[in-house]
Formats: C-alpha cells, sequence, structure tokens
C-alpha cells in the first residue's frame, strides 16, 4: 500500500487551517516539530523501498531561510512500502528524550562556595564532555547539516553522524548520503551502539579511559559482568594478597579523547601556575591543533570550562580526601600556620595533615593489605576572617578539621598531634580546641602533649640568637672602622680582626645587588677566574631559613671573584659609600676599604662552619615523604653537642659569646621537650634507635646519683622514666592493638620475628585441633585474662632483637607494614606516632609555593579559586608523568622466527644464482 506524502501533507494543512501553515513559515533555520516529523517519515520511506537516490551533503554552522528556500509547502513524493523498520542510517526512527539534550548547568564564572557552612565544598557541575565521552567514540559531535537532493531540494537537521555506518559501503549503497545519520538524543545514539557496534565501542572506550555507558552495552554484557564481579568479592573475602613488589605499567595515551585533553590543560594549568585564560589563548590551541590538525574549538576546553572542571575536581579532591582520613586506622597529625597574601592582602590559614594510609589505592576492595604509606595532603588554604589570636584561630582549625572528617560535632575524634611554631596564639589556639573538643565529648585530648614546637623554627631561632650576637658586634666594629677611616693610608682597611667581617660581607652583597652594572661587573669577575655561570650572593635576613649560612658560605666560595672586584671597583664606580657630618662630606670610603685578607677569609670560613652544623638539620626536618619525629631528640643533642665542643676550641673563641648565646636558646626549647612522651616512643619504634639511645644517651639510675651528688636534687632516672612511658603506651594500645578480634592473637604473639606468618583461616584450625592439650589452652586462658602478660612479652621480644640490616634511615613505615603481625601493638601505636610531623616546613612550602600563584598577573584569583588551586597543585604535582619521555624510552619487539620461512626461500634464491 503507497499513499503520497503531498496528499498527507495538504490533508492535514486543510484541517489545521492557515495558522498551522504560518506557523510553519514561521519556524527556524533548524526546521519546526512538523517539519521534522515529514523528514523522519521520508526517511522511513526511502529505508522501506530501498531508495538510492543519490544525495549529496554538505556540513555547515548554521543556515539562512535564504540558503535554504522559501517554497515550505513543496513535499518529496515517498511511498510506503512495508511498516517494517530499518536497522539504521537515514534520520533516526526513534525519537530521543529532551533531557538527552541537557547539557548540565550553566557554568560558574567565578568563584564561590556553595550555599549554607561557610565551609561547604563548591557544587559539582557536570560537564557535557564528561557525558558524551563514550559516545563521541563511535560518533560525532552534535553538528548542523544541509542535505541537498538531485532537484536542488535542500532541507537542514540537527544530529550526529555514526562514523562506523558512515564509512559502510553496503550502507551507503542503501541509504545514500544519510547513511549513519542519526538526529535522535544520546539515548538513542547508545541503543544504536549496543546493537550494532559494542565490540568497537569497547575497545575504543577502554583505549580513551572513558567509562561504558549502561545504555550502550548489551544486556547480557551487563548480566555476565554483575556475576563477574560478585565472584571477585567472594575470592577478595577468602584471599588476601599484597603488591609488594608488583611493577604497575605506565599506559600512555593511544587514542584521542575529548575528557583527556580537558584534564590535560588543567593540569598544566594549574601545576604549571598559568592563567586560566591560557585555555581561550590562540597560540595555545594552535599547538594542540598542530598534533592534532583536525581538531575543533568543541575539542578543547576554554577558560569557563577549566574554571568548571578545577571546581569539580576540588570538591572530588576533598571527598576522597575524607573518605580516606575516615578509613584511616591511625590518628591523623597535622602542622598550620598563618599567610598573608600581599596583593588583597587576604589572610590564609594553611593546614597540612598526615596520616599513614593503609588502605592502598582508590576504590580497591578493603579486605586486601596493601603496603603502608605516609600520605601529606593539604587539608585548608583558606581565607580566616576575624583577628588573629588564639580562640579564632582554634575554631578555624576545627571548622577545617570537621570539613575532611578528622574531627566531627558528634564527637568522633582522630586529632592527633598539632606542630606549630613557637608563636604564643599557637598554644592558645590548641587550648581552644581541646576545650571544644571536651564540650563535644572527647575527654582524651590534651592540648599540652598535643601541641610540638615546630623543630625546625628552634634550630632557625638558635641561628638567629647566634648571629644577632655576630652582627650587633661586627655593626659597632664596623661602624667604628669607617669613623677611624684614614682614606690617606693606601694600606687601611675596615677589617680589625674581629666579626667586622662578617658585617663586611653583607655591606658588599648589598652594594653589588644595588646597581645593574656592579652585577655584571662582578659576574665578569666570575667568569674570569673560570665560573661559567655567575652566582648571587644572598642576603641574611632572620625569617629566611639558611639564609646565613649561604651569604657566608657563597661568599667563601667566591671569594677570588669578591677580592678581584673590590681591587677594580674604586676605578669603575667610585667611592663604595660617603660618611656625612652636619650635611657636609666628612670622607669618602673606598671600595679598597673593604678588602679581605687571608685571615679575614678565614674567619669567615669559621662562622661557616659554625652555622653549617645547623643548617645540615634544618634539610633533616624538610622531608615529608618519610617520618621525621624520631630525629628531633638525636638531632637537638647532636647540634648542641657539635656547638659546645666549638666553645672549648680556641680557634672559635671570636665566636664563643656568639655560640653560647645561640645553645642557652636551644637548651630552653630542649627542656620542653621532656614534657611530651611522643618522643619517647618515636625513638622506640624505630628499630635503630629503641630504648638503647635513651640508656646510653641519658643514663640511669648511676647517672642520677651522679646529679644529686652533684648537687641537683631534682635529677631524674630517666631510662627508668622512658620505661615508665612506653609501659603505660603498651597498655593503652594493647585493646587496640592490630587483628586483636582473632581468637589466637596470644599464640600470634609468640611467633618468631621474621618468621612467616599462617594464613589466618589455617591458624585458627591449629588452635581449634586436637593437638592443643591443656596446658596449651591454660596458656591462652592465662594471657588472655592479663593482657599486661601479652604486651610484656611482644615488648620483650621486640627489644630483644637486635634489628640487624636497619640503619638510622630505615624506613620506619615500611619496617612496620611488614612486621604488623609479628608485634601488633607496637604496630597500632605506630600508625599514631610516625606521622607526627617534626616540623611544619610543609606549610611552609606551600605558602612559597602560593607566592607563585599570587603574581602581579593572578593577583585577582579571589580565595575559593586561590584555595582550590593549591590543593590541587599540592596533589598532582606527584603524578604528572613525562609521556613523551616514556613514548622514547619504549622498544619495540621483533621475532625473527616469524621470518624463519621467508629466510629460507631467500637461501634457496642465492642457491640457484650461485648454480
Amino acid at each position: 500500500m503507497s499513499i503520497s506524502t503531498r496528499a498527507k501533507s495538504q490533508k492535514q494543512a486543510a484541517s489545521t487551517g492557515k495558522d498551522a501553515k504560518r506557523k510553519r513559515k514561521a519556524s527556524t533555520d533548524s526546521g519546526s516539530e512538523e517539519e521534522v516529523r515529514v523528514k523522519k517519515k521520508k526517511a522511513r520511506a526511502r529505508a522501506r523501498r530501498g531508495h538510492k537516490r543519490a544525495v549529496s551533503v554538505e556540513e555547515v554552522t548554521s543556515a539562512t531561510e535564504e540558503e535554504i528556500g522559501e517554497d515550505d509547502d513543496e513535499v518529496e513524493f515517498v511511498e510506503f512500502v512495508d511498516d517494517e523498520d530499518p536497522v539504521g542510517g537515514g534520520d533516526e526512527q526513534q525519537k530521543g528524550s529532551e533531557d538527552d539534550e541537557d547539557d548540565g548547568p550553566a557554568e560558574a564564572a567565578d568563584g564561590g562556595q556553595g550555599e549554607g557552612s561557610e565551609l561547604g565544598l563548591p557544587a559539582n557541575v557536570t560537564q557535557k564532555v564528561d557525558q558524551t565521552a563514550d559516545l563521541l567514540t563511535i560518533f560525532s559531535d552534535r553538528r548542523t547539516v544541509r542535505f541537498k537532493t538531485q532537484g536542488g531540494k535542500v532541507t537542514e537537521a540537527r544530529g550526529r553522524w555514526c562514523m562506523l555506518c558512515k564509512e559502510d559501503k553496503k550502507k551507503v549503497a542503501q541509504l545514500g548520503g544519510r547513511a549513519g545519520w542519526y538526529s535522535g538524543g544520546n539515548s538513542t545514539c547508545c541503543r544504536h551502539i549496543a546493537a550494532m557496534h559494542y565490540d568497537v565501542y569497547h575497545k575504543r572506550c577502554k583505549a580513551a579511559k572513558a567509562s561504558e555507558s549502561k545504555a550502550a552495552t548489551p544486556k547480557a554484557v551487563l548480566d555476565a559482568r554483575k556475576l563477574a564481579a560478585e565472584g571477585r568479592e567472594r575470592v577478595a573475602a577468602k584471599q588476601q594478597s599484597t603488591l609488594d613488589g608488583v611493577v604497575r605499567k605506565i599506559e600512555t595515551p593511544t587514542v584521542f579523547s575529548r575528557p583527556a585533553i580537558f584534564d590535560a590543560v588543567t593540569k598544566h594549568i594549574v601545576c604549571g601556575d598559568q592563567a586560566l585564560l591560557l585555555a581561550n589563548n590562540v597560540t595555545f590551541t594552535n599547538c594542540l591543533v598542530t598534533m592534532r590538525p583536525k581538531t575543533k574549538r568543541e575539542d578543547l576546553p576554554t577558560r569557563a570550562t577549566v574554571y568548571t572542571r578545577i571546581q569539580n575536581e576540588f570538591g572530588t579532591y576533598m571527598s576522597n580526601l575524607r573518605k580516606n582520613i575516615e578509613a584511616a586506622i591511625g590518628d591523623v597529625s597535622s602542622n598550620f600556620d598563618l599567610w598573608t597574601e600581599d596583593h588583597a592582602s587576604i589572610a590564609y590559614f594553611g593546614m597540612i595533615g598526615q596520616w599513614i594510609d593503609t588502605h592502598g589505592p582508590e576504590g580497591e576492595h578493603a579486605t586486601v593489605e596493601y603496603k603502608w604509606a605516609l600520605r601529606s595532603e593539604v587539608v585548608a588554604m583558606h581565607e580566616i576572617l576575624g583577628e588573629h589570636n588564639g580562640a579564632n584561630l582554634g575554631r578555624y582549625l576545627l571548622k577545617f578539621s570537621d570539613r575532611v572528617g578528622i574531627t566531627s560535632k558528634t564527637g568522633t575524634n582522630k586529632m592527633g598531634r598539632i606542630t606549630a611554631d613557637n608563636a604564643s596564639n599557637n598554644g592558645t589556639a590548641t587550648a581552644e580546641v581541646e576545650r571544644v573538643l571536651t564540650k563535644r565529648g572527647v575527654l582524651d585530648w590534651d592540648a599540652g602533649k598535643n601541641r610540638l614546637s615546630c623543630i625546625a623554627h628552634v634550630v632557625q631561632l638558635g641561628i638567629e640568637d647566634f648571629m644577632t650576637q655576630v652582627t650587633q658586634v661586627a655593626l659597632v666594629q664596623s661602624k667604628q672602622a669607617m669613623w677611624d677611616f684614614d682614606p690617606t693610608l693606601a694600606t687601611n682597611r675596615l677589617a680589625a680582626g674581629g666579626l667586622d667581617v662578617i658585617a663586611m660581607i653583607r655591606t658588599l652583597a648589598i652594594k653589588i645587588q644595588a646597581s645593574p652594572q656592579r652585577k655584571e661587573a662582578f659576574k665578569r669577575a666570575q667568569r674570569q677566574i673560570g665560573i661559567d655561570v655567575p652566582l648571587v650572593i644572598p642576603l641574611h635576613g632572620n625569617t629566611r631559613w639558611g639564609s646565613a649560612h649561604g651569604m657566608c658560605e657563597r661568599a667563601f666560595r667566591l671569594r677570588e671573584a669578591i677580592d678581584s672586584f673590590v681591587a677594580t671597583a674604586d676605578a669603575k664606580f667610585g667611592p663604595i659609600t660617603i660618611i656625612r657630618k652636619d650635611g657636609k662630606i666628612a670622607k669618602k670610603i673606598p671600595w679598597s676599604a673593604f678588602r679581605l685578607e687571608d685571615s679575614d677569609w678565614k674567619r669567615v670560613s669559621l662562622c661557616t662552619d659554625i652555622l653549617a652544623d645547623a643548617n645540615r638539620y634544618h634539610q633533616l626536618f624538610s622531608a615529608d615523604k618519610v617520618p621525621t619525629i624520631h630525629r628531633v631528640i638525636p638531632a637537638l643533642e647532636s647540634l648542641c653537642t657539635k656547638w659546645e665542643n666549638k666553645l672549648d676550641d680556641a680557634k672559635y673563641a671570636l665566636f664563643h659569646s656568639a655560640i653560647r648565646r645561640g645553645l642557652d636558646k636551644l637548651g630552653k626549647y630542649y627542656t620542653k621537650l621532656d614534657n611530651s612522651e611522643v618522643y619517647v616512643l618515636s625513638l622506640l619504634l624505630h628499630p635503630y634507635y629503641k630504648l638503647s639511645y635513651i640508656e646510653q644517651k641519658w643514663g640511669g639510675e648511676k647517672e642520677q646519683l651522679d646529679e644529686i651528688d652533684a648537687g641537683n636534687p631534682d635529677a631524674i632516672n630517666w631510662t627508668k622514666h622512658a620505661h615508665e612511658i612506653v609501659d603505660d603506651a603498651m597498655a593503652l594500645y594493647w585493646p587496640k592493638r592490630l587483628n586483636a578480634s582473632t581468637a589466637d592473637t596470644g599464640a600470634a604473639n609468640q611467633e618468631a620475628p621474621g618468621a612467616p606468618r599462617a594464613p589466618a583461616q589455617g591458624r585458627a584450625q591449629a588452635a581449634d585441633s586436637d593437638s592443643d592439650d591443656d596446658f596449651d589452652r591454660a596458656r591462652l586462658r592465662r594471657l588472655q585474662a592479663d593482657p599486661s602478660g601479652g604486651w610484656k612479652a611482644e615488648l620483650k621480644r621486640y627489644l630483644d632483637d637486635p634489628g640487624i640490616g636497619t640503619t638510622k634511615h630505615t624506613d620506619t613505615v615500611e619496617y612496620w607494614w611488614e612486621h604488623r603481625h609479628v608485634y601488633p601493638t607496637l604496630a597500632r601505636m605506630a600508625l599514631d606516632i610516625l606521622p607526627i610531623p617534626a616540623s611544619s616546613v610543609a606549610v611552609e612550602r606551600l605558602f612559597s609555593r602560593a607566592r607563585e600563584v599570587s603574581t602581579d598577573r593572578r593577583s585577582r584569583l579571589g580565595p575559593d579559586l586561590f584555595e582550590w588551586l593549591e590543593c590541587l597543585h599540592h596533589f598532582w604535582r606527584s603524578q604528572i608523568v613525562d609521556f613523551a619521555r616514556i613514548n622514547s624510552e619504549q622498544v619495540e619487539d621483533v621475532d625473527l622466527m616469524e621470518f624463519s620461512a621467508f629466510y629460507e626461500v631467500e637461501e634457496l634464491f642465492d642457491d640457484d644464482n650461485d648454480a
């Protein structure tokens, strides 16, 4: 049966009247609903009767009514042959839902957190590139296409091309230029993939690392995956395995993927400290187009999409951070400080959280054991309002802790130790934390014991006191030398053999760097002595750690260049300074007055040696990838010992008063270490030190009696004191020990160090077997009845273990992961103690990087975006992979055996030629 489409159209027009016709005339360039229905009917008719009329296709961005034509009423004659729907091609037969075309919420133009709590996470904005990443592996973008028939009729439609069907010669022969064209929604395209192209779709999604849509996956495949997932869960629940020693191959991109491009550009902007507008920069986008010439603008992100992606990634980062912290077995220790951004004068609260992650990668099965790792993540880099007193700081600290799950208003508490500098408001801040936690029902958090001083600040304070004494004396000596200087004497110098040489070094550094001409002359002097890359003498400042040592060490290293520069500077630049009295020139001090001789440089070298002792320990406490808390006591005692030895050395006599002043400051803070037991426990948990360090360095009863005889009635038996701290901690952690619910814990504690551990099921069966006699069962009951017997035995075995192969550089996190079954109580204690930061260097490093973000050209980022950038940069920086280098290092494998037949034929050919 066939009917005329024209007749049907005229009949419909007659029944609906002129209004319908006017509506069709007023339709937009993309076609009215009526036109779409007519086009679909024509497509069905062509598909059913095997229509093979040639059609030319022209893809356009937009079209006007004049380009399409004015004769809207003329309809092509289409004959329906049957009611069978075609498999594919042509305008899609099934109409997709309008929701399929929803691009999601509009992208935010400015920063700002969600409503509600002032610390609420920003709302996640779904981007279209994430929704259609899998679809684009088979289909093109949604685009406007103009179809032109042989008769000149032009129709315009909006939809997608199935790239596989479009290149299928059979489909093209059957459907012509409309082969592979789909004007339906995304769900319709997904159903087409599931029916026709799932194998290709699956491979391309895997290569592009795009998640497959359920709508594009056949039901049989979904059912099979569900059964397979259930099987994996059953296997994982029965069997535990480790990833120790397993090498994971880094996969480089193999196919073009929009989400991958968006992610790469976003990470480049965040980790490269680039402006968000870089995404709109034509020279940058041209670089991307050059590497893939057919790239279009919609394939690349814009400033708005990068902003939205950063916002979403920050929300994901915070959500995952909370999950990780909630899953952590041990406490989360932290360090914090304040920093003021210069351009907008905004005060920021920086906070770093550290804990030991025992659960491995995101989303992995919780029952599988993974190698422990020390995590250090940014908890907050947030604007702080109000006064910077302790009460306000403490409230903000708790708000940030609540946001990531360290604490909660319901009484949950994983707050470990807090490390901060020695400012008084930090002490009152931790007191405020204790007050609020107590109000919430947390009664075991003591601010006095849990607030630790930043050991790096302590060392810096010792350096400052040392340098203060040096510079004060040097300043007096150098001023007097300038007033006494006689310019008429050719051999006259300012250096008088004292500490004034340090002031002279600093003055030379300042004067040289104050003029471009003098800087260039100093560089030439360095090149003349063989320094190809000229250096600059850093200036000493009390707020810049290591600057005092850097100034003296660099000056001594460049002493030949300095001597050469000073010898010729008067002729080139005139006097180094002019002294005036009553407004009149009293005398001119030439550069030659700052000439230093070997004896002067010797004093610079001695000062460098003293400062090097302290600078070495500054570097020791700057690590955040390995535990550092166990280094505090040995390092501080070693520094004090080195400086005390220099007090007894005559060659350092010139610096004795400065050394003594520095030691007094170090001693003040060293005595405060007695108030926290974590330093003793950190030594205990290091297999190289244990309690032997305290027994040897601090002494026991004999040393106590000697001190009492010497007139110190408050002398302490430090060995006994340390053992009391350890015993109390072991009794506290015994109920919380790892695997405490295992029935045979007492038996497990008797395993020899390093002995292989039997599977849990095997041990349980052994405990219940008939081979256990009355003695075995009675012994197990005694251990369970008297917990001290269990932890004492464990502690004794640990202390008696000589620790062969361990050094002071042993990775303690790895050590306790390997011995978690042998010493479960000590291993549980390690999860709380090892993450404690010895210093607040991590947050200071965060502030140093913040200065690279807040530049003159990026002074209007806003506090929200600023925090997002800081957190993501810290999180992503260690994950950046050099794909180009990996690709360059790939080696092609060729199996020559595959060409053996070819070689045989070639040999026969050669034999024939020889014949």
